[in-house]
């Protein structure tokens, strides 16, 4: 899949911008000098610094998604500890774990979470017993194993998971290999599956049914989300059920309603060359009517199968099977779209989300509601609560926009006029703060945010609760998931009101596009957050597992020039640019290298106190004047 970018990276020119100490004249600077330790320069032409506003003119591109290659040093059971069972299949187990590593911190520290819970999912290749403490074959699986296959399935989900980027979809944080396991570890969701609420909630009724049809709407709306981004990268999932949404909070906590959808084991990329998934790969009442017609699937394939999960999560029973029929009938049944409809529950639905359900199972494929559709169809329209800082807020949809406040509709609600008005400053603030981040900084915030806990709807611990999730999602106007820089100043200019002047240049924004592609996504959005995050240098967990992927070259304990250009390094650059790849790494090894080393090297404290330090290098104090100062003239742009 090559670089697995989301979108082809744009060309932004070869020209990098590197600050030496301080310049009276930065209008007439032309060129630039990056100081090693031995005190040579290095001349690297740049633009003028009053235009690039004191940052790269191309800025270094962080491809997060090659920092998670499997570790090939580190091992899992020097890593994690099993704790207990949460799932079982035919060749993959899903085990809670306990990090036996995260506590380890410089003496003095006062570290939170010093150690945490993760999922960890196993493939098994062996049909043996495994060594003490490892998992092996659960006595009840009788196939054979393919090796072969199982890494390919391994692999394939491991490179999708490190590449998607979005709230509602569960986080990877690292993944190891040995000889008789294959594992992905992921975020623990406390709230268990989808299908556990829901069985609890049929048994509870007193009607025997699913959810209220507004609280299905709420678990709905996410699910569409994350489908809808999946599908404008052309991934299709595969398995969307009822099993495969998972809550990240136990009921009735700030994150108990906050779903994830996980268990890419099936999902897949398309293209033009492969236009259709072709393997025969679901569950039986999801999957949908072409699969079935050895027509492959294609992302619509998974608008059927959340039709089929509207219906269950609304009647706590299968479209298309009765508790006695074989799985000819249902398939049957499938093929020609004759869902049932004859239980008393179907007809105390509203007439809404019945023609929701009916046209997402459309057996013609042009005739099925796409994610897209669904995401404005009626039956999503009602108002909803927001917590906002002067109290709860109904808002309605304005039925003369489909995107509310001209903006984008976050999933769990519409962000009040007010609350866009007073954060657009503050974005802006904290925009033009991570800007002036050396690289090495904003690619450890990326990391951390990739790794650290989805505390969404908790917020980041600080003072300030900035509605990040809200915030993204009402900038993102055409609601794929992904925040264009184009997007993301209209929508910032829009917050900004009667001081829109002061919304940022396009060449600011893209620093918060770590890997280039022309989007800020979810995971550059966190990065951003992680700015308010006043205990991150004290929560070790992310900070550990940051550590690991950085070091995963060489695997000896220290981040060294290999391992930072194994993320950096790109096989669509020429040679010059790798050489000015190089020069950069050498610059952040030198800059944050502890004085005591030999050569340029970070240890885990290295790591620590370049999060810690949110006061940059006094070098650079001049030409952040000249960015701040660029903030009192209204942008062109």
């Amino acid at each position: 899949m090559g670089q697995c970018c989301l979108r082809d990276p744009g060309d932004r020119g070869s020209e990098q911008l590197v600050v030496q100490p301080p310049s009276k004249d930065y209008a007439k600077l032309k060129l630039n000098a990056l100081w090693n330790d031995a005190g040579a320069a290095v001349a690297v032409p740049v633009k003028n610094a009053v235009e690039t506003v004191g940052v790269e003119s191309r800025p270094l591109i962080l491809p997060l998604q090659n920092a998670f290659s499997s570790h090939q040093h580190y091992k899992f059971r020097d890593c994690y500890d099993i704790e207990h069972l949460l799932g079982n299949g035919s060749f993959c187990q899903v085990w809670q774990t306990l990090s036996t590593d995260s506590g380890a911190g410089p003496p003095g520290t006062a570290l939170v979470n010093k150690s945490r819970r993760v999922a960890a999912k196993c493939y098994l290749l062996a049909n043996r017993p495994a060594a003490e403490g490892l998992p092996g074959p659960s006595k009840e699986s009788t196939q054979e194993r393919d090796p072969r296959k199982l890494k390919v399935a391994f692999q394939r989900e491991k490179v999708l998971l490190g590449r998607v980027q979005h709230p509602h979809i569960v986080k990877m944080y690292e993944s190891f290999e040995d000889s008789e396991h294959l594992w992905i570890i992921l975020e623990l969701a406390a709230g268990g599956e989808l299908y556990s609420r829901l069985a609890k909630q049929f048994t509870a009724s007193g009607s025997r049914r699913g959810f209220e049809e507004d609280v299905a709407s709420m678990y709905f709306k996410q699910m569409l989300s994350a489908m809808a981004y999946l599908h404008g990268q052309r991934i299709v999932h595969r398995d969307v059920k009822c099993e495969n949404f998972i809550l990240m909070g136990a009921e009735g906590t700030p994150d108990g309603d906050f779903l994830k959808l996980c268990d890419f084991g099936a999902a897949t990329l398309l293209s033009e060359l492969r236009p259709r998934a072709m393997e025969r790969i679901g569950t039986l009442s999801y999957t949908a009517p072409e699969v079935y017609a050895y027509r492959g699937a294609r992302v619509c394939a998974d608008c059927w199968s959340l039709g089929a999960v509207v219906y269950v999560m609304l009647l706590a029973a299968s479209p298309f099977r009765h508790s006695d029929e074989n799985s000819n009938i249902v398939v049957a049944r499938i093929r020609k779209g004759e869902f049932i409809m004859s239980r008393p529950c179907w007809s105390q639905l509203s007439e809404a989300v019945r023609g929701l359900i009916s046209g997402l199972l459309q057996v013609e494929e042009g005739n099925r509601l796409t994610t897209s559709a669904a995401l404005r169809h009626e039956w999503l329209r009602p108002g909803a609560v927001v917590k906002d800082a002067e109290g709860p807020v109904t808002l309605l949809l304005d039925s003369t926009s489909s995107h509310g406040l001209s903006l984008g509709q976050s999933p769990l609600g519409f962000l009040p006029p007010a609350s866009s008005a007073r954060w657009g400053r503050r974005l802006v603030e904290l925009i033009l703060q991570f800007a002036k981040m050396d690289p090495f900084q904003r690619l450890l915030l990326a990391l951390c945010a990739r790794t650290g806990d989805s505390n969404i709807l908790a917020q980041r611990r600080s003072k300030e609760s900035v509605p990040w999730y809200h915030l993204f999602f009402a900038l993102d106007a055409d609601e794929d998931g992904l925040l264009a820089l184009p997007e993301l100043m209209s929508g910032l200019r829009l917050f900004l009101g009667p001081d829109a002047h002061l919304c940022p240049k396009e060449s600011i924004l893209q620093l918060l596009d770590l890997d280039g592609n022309g989007y800020v996504q979810w995971g550059d959005w966190e990065a951003l957050s992680l700015l308010c995050d006043t205990d991150l240098p004290e929560r070790w967990g992310p900070l550990q597992h940051t550590f690991r992927l950085l070091d995963a070259v060489t695997g000896d304990g220290y981040i060294t020039e290999p391992d930072l250009l194994q993320i950096v390094g790109s096989h669509q650059r020429s040679p010059k640019e790798v050489s000015a790849q190089g020069v950069q790494v050498l610059q952040i090894l030198s800059r944050w290298a502890p004085p005591t080393m030999s050569k340029p090297s970070l240890n885990l404290d290295s790591v620590r106190r370049a999060v810690t330090s949110v006061q940059l290098p006094s070098a650079l104090n001049e030409v952040h004047l000249v960015l701040d100062n660029l903030l009192e003239t209204p942008s062109s742009d």
